[in-house]
């Protein structure tokens, strides 16, 4: 059996800037910062974790072709976008917008007095020059411990291979997925966050394709796992707060937590970026 390829991620590798009103720091390059190995992981292309400061933000600006999810960990965001759409959301949430033809938001801490902590990513789309859609999914309603909690979801679910589509009638995609599985995005990718005691054991099944597509080998997979609290040992790699590792060649991964209330975010995603 192949040996999944693993890359670190070390918090004491990432970026960090501060510019008084916002800090930021870009798993993958950003400014001045540029190592090799960090310009994406498949489709994810950007990774930011920041604090901003009361009432705080980014005035309107345009997206285009680009899924951006933004979870926030401490705080609540105020959005706002050409479509009409104006959000307060915060921690347990999640907010997902498929840019599209084209879409222009603004974000801004929507307290007056605390700091706002969060993470965005950016993924290129599947559907280039869709129609402009959002969507936000309030996740703390469905953690449970020791257990991954989907965050956000394939519109549409991957391509079914030529004999499993016989008989069906769904297109080139399966049907939509349920919205009340996580927010829903125009990639192949799913979100999933998990808490978990000292000592629990996890593992974590890939979800996408993996069979043959009309006699082509299908997408390869991988998940980009992101420390959020605690430390964990992912595969054989111990990781702590602010770490990542990146896994790829393998069809499931796992894991145990080392420290009390540890988190974890895993990305899965395409590798053909």
């Amino acid at each position: 059996m192949q040996k999944p390829k693993l890359t670190s991620y070390p918090k004491s590798e990432t970026a960090f800037y501060d510019w008084g009103w916002r800090t930021m720091s870009p798993m993958f390059r950003g400014g001045q910062y540029d190592l090799p190995h960090r310009h994406h992981f498949g489709m994810l292309h950007v990774f930011n974790q920041g604090t901003i400061q009361p009432a705080q933000g980014y005035p309107m600006h345009p997206h285009q072709n680009m899924e951006i999810v933004t979870i926030p960990i401490k705080g609540q965001w105020e959005h706002k976008d050409s479509e009409g759409n104006l959000i307060h959301f915060g921690d347990g949430e999640v907010q997902i917008m498929s840019a599209g033809t084209g879409m222009a938001h603004s974000e801004f801490n929507a307290s007056q007095t605390n700091p706002l902590t969060t993470m965005q990513f950016w993924l290129h789309t599947n559907e280039p020059n869709s129609a402009p859609r959002y969507e936000w999914f309030r996740y703390a309603n469905h953690l449970r411990q020791n257990h991954f909690t989907p965050l956000v979801q394939p519109l549409r679910p991957p391509r079914l291979s030529r004999q499993e589509s016989i008989g069906r009638d769904e297109g080139v995609d399966g049907p939509e997925n349920d919205a009340q599985e996580g927010a829903r995005i125009l990639q192949n990718a799913w979100f999933n966050i998990g808490r978990f005691d000292q000592g629990a054991p996890f593992s974590y099944a890939l979800k996408g394709a993996t069979n043959l597509q009309n006699g082509q080998s299908g997408r390869k997979y991988g998940v980009f796992a992101y420390v959020l609290a605690g430390e964990f040992l992912l595969e054989g790699v111990k990781i702590s707060a602010k770490d990542a590792l990146g896994i790829e060649n393998t069809d499931a991964i796992s894991g145990t937590s080392l420290t009390p209330d540890a988190q974890l975010l895993l990305v899965e995603v395409p590798m053909d970026a």
